[in-house]
């Protein structure tokens, strides 16, 4: 295998060592002829940037109330990804959906029959549960079924998978220009100070909150992008919550979820978690990335745990830790629904350069099947 300084020519270049560029290059290497695959990756590990900085979880619907194609969607996927990630999931702890009295978008009665609709089991939590929150502020909790995955896991078992295919891996490179053909493109790479050329049949743009920083032609959808720089926060959980994840809808509430690659728990709040935001409308010029280098991240934990006990008694009890300050990045055509569709679109007038955005772990399998087509689509 030739050495990267050597390469002239490759049949796939996917930009972004996440969890999706990751699956979409081994993908690559097992499901089609290409024999040259690269994985350019600007941080110095794979998995360690929004695969990593998230709530861990792996959805099964309940999070969607809003949007029942996203709920479906995530209910389709969840037992293939708990089979197929079997190794790297965490579903050892019980998992409450609680709704709010006041300020929330429905009822106890009605997550219910969100619920039935479905098909995600949902039970009323027994009363050694509901002891835990405050009756004046939780209409109902609802005991269900949610795993969690092992970040650290994952990324051992990407590297594993990735070097098993053939997969060619460069870290600590950047990628600063794409010039893309009707056959292709040409990109550069930066790599220890020097510039690097080479060619790819086919380009998968996997850098999420880096999709519009290259000068590509506009796809056939007319796509806009919504930035956040996001706050998650890491908490040691009071013995109460040991063994629990909790999350409350459908409002300006909060989620505490097991954080299984370090041993703690995430907190997030609807309120809180965003610092600032903007659209790629608003801000055309701004790199997401060197905006969350220079923001001043103080955290907001202390906000995050005196509100959530407003709910949960306990969790005004927990031990704050650290944060992870990241950038979230979703359709703009979101923010009325909630949802999480995944956008696979490639760049007009090409054949071979794509944009790939996942709203979810869970939809990776999405992005697959839409690999399968390789035609734009929203799922």
């Amino acid at each position: 295998m030739k050495p990267i300084d050597s390469i002239d020519s490759i049949d796939a270049l996917v930009i972004g060592g996440g969890f999706y560029g990751c699956t979409i290059a081994r993908w690559l290497k097992r499901e089609t002829t290409a024999r040259r695959v690269l994985i350019a990756e600007q941080e110095s590990d794979l998995l360690k940037r929004s695969s990593w900085a998230n709530q861990a979880r792996i959805h099964n619907g309940y999070h969607y109330p809003r949007s029942f194609v996203t709920a479906w969607r995530s209910r389709v996927n969840y037992d293939r990804f708990l089979r197929e990630y079997a190794d790297c999931i965490d579903g050892e702890f019980e998992k409450l959906y609680c709704v709010a009295r006041r300020n929330t978008h429905l009822s106890a009665n009605q997550f219910q029959k969100f619920c039935s609709d479905i098909k995600a089991p949902c039970r009323v939590a027994p009363g050694r549960l509901l002891r835990l929150f405050d009756p004046e502020m939780i209409d109902g909790v609802f005991l269900v079924r949610e795993a969690a995955f092992d970040a650290r896991l994952l990324r051992e078992r990407m590297w594993g998978e990735l070097r098993d295919a053939g997969v060619e891996i460069k870290t600590d490179v950047r990628v600063t220009n794409i010039a893309a053909m009707t056959d292709g493109a040409e990109i550069d790479l930066m790599d220890s100070g020097r510039t690097i050329r080479i060619r790819a049949n086919r380009v998968y743009n996997c850098t999420y909150a880096g999709l519009r920083q290259f000068d590509l032609p506009k796809s056939d959808i007319d796509t806009g992008f919504k930035f956040e720089i996001a706050e998650l926060a890491l908490i040691e959980p009071p013995n109460e919550l040991e063994g629990l994840g909790v999350t409350v809808i459908d409002g300006p509430f909060f989620s505490v979820m097991p954080f299984p690659a370090e041993g703690l728990h995430s907190l997030s709040h609807v309120r809180y978690t965003p610092h600032v935001s903007w659209t790629a409308h608003e801000w055309p010029a701004a790199n997401p990335y060197a905006v969350l280098k220079d923001y001043e991240k103080r955290s907001r934990a202390p906000y995050m745990i005196r509100d959530a006990a407003r709910y949960m008694p306990c969790v005004g009890n927990c031990t704050y830790h650290r944060s992870l300050f990241e950038i979230k990045t979703v359709l703009r055509q979101s923010e009325t629904n909630d949802s999480r569709p995944i956008m696979f679109e490639r760049h007009r007038g090409t054949s071979g350069v794509y944009s790939v955005l996942g709203g979810k772990m869970d939809n990776i399998f999405d992005i697959l099947e839409t690999l399968q087509k390789e035609e734009p689509a929203y799922v």
